[in-house]
């Protein structure tokens, strides 16, 4: 019998009800599973969602609720923010793991990080993708481009395409010329995944992309007999025999309940890199597993500029930037995300992507103009390098263990998240930093036009960067979601932990589907690339 739609003392939950199933109402009838993919969040539900349209049927499990329908920032100030990691996670955020750095964890809710995102997607390089198998690193230059379409990236003219925007990037450009260790070639409007223009005639745009509407869209079209989605379901351990998963164990909100599957259903742990790591490693652990975490590290370097220096400004009004240019030093490569905004203050990004529900608002922001100044903000962000050699627990390494004596509220073990930077990580954060610098005097020559943010207050002196250590500007480690590498992909069982398509090597129907599976990480986000992953392994299950 299905279940009515729930009632709370504030709404009457009808989208909760339209895009998932109880325990018993999807275990309870119909087929077997082709699929079960582990975790709803920006890679599960996108699987899952692509599986069902290749005519699998897919049982899709998440710890999480179902929170929201779509991106925070395409319903307006819900007051739903990314917690700090130096305070403690609320509402939806957890952190699962310990560690030596502090995180802002996981979003779990039906969605996760997506719901949540900046939206910068980029893609990964030929340079960076030089250590990915060759097959699959073909097959993600192949694939970008249709993913791009898919989240808004492209066509990149629909969002930002102002008077600022076209200043400042022609500027950009020349100023990286002149700058060592960037590539003025890269100088490109920021990729970002929001499509602001209706795709065709008679149709709204998509907005902000995340992956709960792609999953309401995926059980419209196929219905819940072949997409069944189980929220407030806790996985908590896989059991194997004969190179197969045969078994899975679930915490539900009142009981625990045992699922055993055929050895021809497939197994998709898509629960983000720390999490699918450390259920790997409670349940078929290897010895490569855990090694090879890679993380960015990044900087917000804030300035401002006064619009004298910014040729062909029109009268004030609400304008804003955003722009990717990428560098390379000899230790590794990074990027810089240049946002500019003719708004005050160091906020700048409060306009952007927003849903302004009335004039009252939006007649707010304008007032929030400053004649004078425009705000730019320089983050930088590099990558890091992991160690596949060092075994987990080894000490100066990047890497996650499990911990018997440390279990989560259901008895299992919980991850410790080490995180150190080698040396070289170290180079690349200073030259990254260095770079933004030489950019900012570059684009500004006149030092009277150009003020930097730092100890509490405006200054005309340039951000002492090179200084070493953790300096004001510069992010906790934990802080930029991006985990990777732990189980990496790799044709030789020997030296990987996963194949060409995320298939553990000593399993036959278990795969993974997060930034887990990365050999390497460049230095851009890497919600582009695991979508891009997500669908080729959906296309081959």
């Amino acid at each position: 019998m299905t279940r009515p739609v729930d009632e709370t003392a504030f709404s009457t939950d009808v989208f909760g009800r339209f895009l998932c199933r109880t325990w018993n109402e999807a275990i309870g009838g119909g087929d077997p599973f082709d699929v079960v993919v582990l975790g709803a969040g920006t890679y599960g539900a996108y699987c899952a969602a692509e599986l069902v349209k290749a005519g699998r049927r897919v049982l899709l499990l998440d710890a999480g609720p179902v929170v929201l329908p779509e991106h925070i920032q395409n319903i307006g100030d819900l007051d739903l923010h990314i917690p700090r990691p130096d305070r403690e996670p609320s509402g939806v955020w957890r952190v699962p793991w310990r560690g030596n750095e502090k995180s802002p964890g996981l979003a779990y809710c039906a969605g996760g990080r997506s719901i949540f995102f900046g939206g910068w997607l980029a893609r990964l390089t030929a340079e960076d993708l030089s250590e990915w198998p060759k097959e699959v690193a073909a097959d993600l230059e192949a694939g970008y481009p249709l993913l791009e379409r898919a989240t808004g990236v492209e066509p990149a003219w629909d969002l930002v395409d102002g008077r600022l925007h076209k200043t400042l990037l022609a500027m950009v450009r020349t100023a990286a010329g002149q700058t060592p260790n960037l590539d003025a070639h890269t100088v490109q409007t920021a990729p970002l995944a929001v499509q602001a223009a209706p795709p065709e005639s008679g149709l709204l745009s998509f907005d902000k992309f995340s992956t709960v509407p792609v999953l309401a869209a995926a059980v419209r079209a196929y219905g819940k007999m072949l997409l069944n989605f189980v929220p407030r379901a806790t996985v908590l351990r896989l059991w194997h025999g004969g190179g197969v998963v045969r078994a899975i164990d679930v915490a539900l909100p009142s009981r625990r309940e045992r699922l055993h599957i055929p050895p021809s259903c497939r197994v998709v742990l898509a629960l983000g890199a720390v999490e699918s790591t450390r259920l790997a490693l409670n349940s078929f652990p290897t010895p490569l597993m855990g090694r090879n975490l890679m993380i960015h590290v990044r900087s917000d370097l804030i300035t401002r500029v006064h619009r004298s220096a910014l040729p062909g400004l029109a009268e004030p009004h609400i304008d804003v930037a955003t722009i990717l240019a990428r560098g390379r030093a000899d230790s590794g490569r990074f990027h810089l995300q240049i946002t500019a905004s003719t708004g005050s203050g160091s906020r700048i990004d409060e306009p952007l992507f927003q849903m302004v529900p009335d004039l009252d608002q939006l007649e707010r922001i304008r007032e929030q103009v400053d004649p004078d100044w425009v705000t730019v903000v320089v983050r930088t962000v590099g990558e890091t390098h992991g160690d596949r050699e060092a075994p987990a627990g080894s000490p100066g390494g990047n890497w996650i263990t499990v911990d018997p004596a440390w279990p989560d509220e259901f008895g299992v073990p919980t991850a410790y998240v080490n995180l150190r930077l080698r040396p070289e990580d170290l180079r690349t954060w200073d030259a990254m930093d260095t770079a933004a610098v030489g950019l900012l005097r570059a684009l500004v020559p006149d030092p009277e036009k150009i003020r930097y943010w730092y100890d509490g207050r405006w200054r005309r002196t340039p951000f002492p960067v090179g200084a070493g250590g953790l300096l004001e500007w510069r992010n906790w480690l934990g802080y930029t979601h991006h985990e990777a590498g732990l189980m990496w992909m790799g044709e030789d069982p020997a030296t990987s932990v996963t194949d060409s398509v995320g298939r553990f090597h000593h399993l036959r129907n278990a795969y993974a589907c997060d930034g887990s599976i990365f050999p390497t990480v460049g230095s851009v986000g890497p919600v582009l690339t695991g979508l891009t992953l997500a669908r080729r392994l959906a296309t081959r299950l």
